[in-house]
């Protein structure tokens, strides 16, 4: 018997970072912290890697999907960089 013990706690029902959760399993990242500072400084860090994926994102060799991938991607670009500028200013 293994003395190691795995707890798993299920998202809040508005989990802020749903794409590192996947909507089940809470990560502990501390997006939805109580307290504000902790949740401004966890969000932050969240939406500079969500922008770090979205610029190393590989476009597909096909001209059509790639015209979609970019477009949507330049849409997720446009938001993270948004929330990013509005976080650090709230500081």
């Amino acid at each position: 018997m293994s003395d190691l013990v795995h707890v798993c706690r299920a998202v809040r029902p508005k989990c802020y970072a749903v794409l590192w959760s996947y909507g089940e399993i809470c990560v502990g990242c501390g997006c939805c912290a109580k307290d504000m500072e902790v949740r401004r400084k966890a969000r932050l860090k969240y939406h500079r890697e969500l922008l770090k994926e979205c610029r190393a994102f590989k476009f597909d060799e096909d001209e059509e999907i790639r015209k979609i991938q970019k477009k949507n991607n330049a849409s997720w670009v446009h938001w993270h960089e948004r929330r990013i500028r509005e976080m650090t200013r709230a500081k």
